[in-house]
C-alpha cells in the first residue's frame, strides 16, 4: 500500500459443520485463525450485532467470493475458475470468455467498438461503417454467426468476439492459404488479440 506497510493477500475457505454458514471461498486481507477474524472476513454475527464484513467483488463472472449452500454440490474446479485461479491459457481463456458471454451488448456499443476495432487498420477516405468489414461483423454480430442462435450468446461480447473471429477466420483471404496465415500470425491474429482487449475493457476501450 505504501512503503513500509506489508499487507498479505489469503485465500479463504470456510464452512460450517452444522451447515449455519455456507462454505465459502474468498480473496482476503484478513489472516483467518479464529471466529472472530472468520466474522471480519466474511460477515456475521457477533454479540447480537451484525458483522458487514470485508468488501467483496463480482464483476459478472469473476467473483472476489464464491459461496456454496450445503444442498449443493462442491464443485472445486468450478468455483476455483470463479475465483479466476487458472492453471494455464486455456482455463485463462475460458474464464475470459464466460466473462464476455455475461456481459450485455447493444447496438449502439457494438457500432462503437467495431469502429474502434478496425480504426488503425482504415486506409479509405469513406467513413470506417462504411467498410466491407464494419458491414460484415455487424452482421454476424447481429445474428448470421455460426453459433448466434445459441442460448446466452445473442447481444453479449461473446457474441462479438465470436462475430470477428468468423470474419478473420473464415471468410477473409483470397484463399484458404492466405487466411490462414493471416489468422494464425498475420494482420487477422492482430484483428483478434485487439477484439479481446477492447471487449475485456469495462468501457470497451473506446477513445472519446
Amino acid at each position: 500500500m505504501v512503503d513500509g506497510d506489508l499487507v498479505k493477500p489469503y485465500l479463504l475457505l470456510g464452512t460450517s459443520y452444522d451447515g449455519t454458514m455456507a462454505t465459502v471461498a474468498k480473496f482476503t486481507a484478513i489472516r483467518v485463525v479464529c471466529n472472530n477474524t472468520i466474522t471480519a472476513a466474511v460477515g456475521g454475527y457477533s454479540g447480537g450485532r451484525v458483522i458487514k464484513g470485508e468488501g467483496e467483488i463480482n464483476t459478472g463472472y469473476l467473483k472476489s467470493a464464491v459461496r456454496v449452500l450445503h444442498s449443493e454440490r462442491f464443485d472445486a474446479d468450478a468455483v476455483r475458475l470463479q475465483l479466476g485461479i487458472v492453471a494455464n491459457a486455456f482455463e485463462g481463456f475460458l474464464v475470459q470468455s464466460r466473462q464476455l458471454a455475461g456481459a450485455p451488448m447493444d447496438r449502439d456499443q457494438a457500432d462503437a467498438f467495431v469502429s474502434e476495432l478496425l480504426r488503425p487498420y482504415h486506409t479509405s477516405a469513406r467513413p470506417v461503417t462504411e467498410s466491407k468489414a464494419y458491414v460484415r461483423i455487424m452482421q454476424l454480430f447481429g445474428g448470421q454467426a455460426i453459433g448466434s442462435d445459441l442460448p446466452g450468446v445473442a447481444g453479449t461480447r461473446w457474441a462479438m468476439l465470436n462475430a470477428v473471429t468468423e470474419l478473420v477466420d473464415h471468410e477473409r483471404g483470397r484463399s484458404d492459404n492466405t487466411r490462414i496465415e493471416s489468422a494464425f500470425f498475420g494482420t487477422g491474429a492482430a484483428l483478434k488479440a485487439r477484439a479481446v482487449e477492447l471487449l475485456a475493457d469495462a468501457e470497451l476501450g473506446v477513445a472519446a
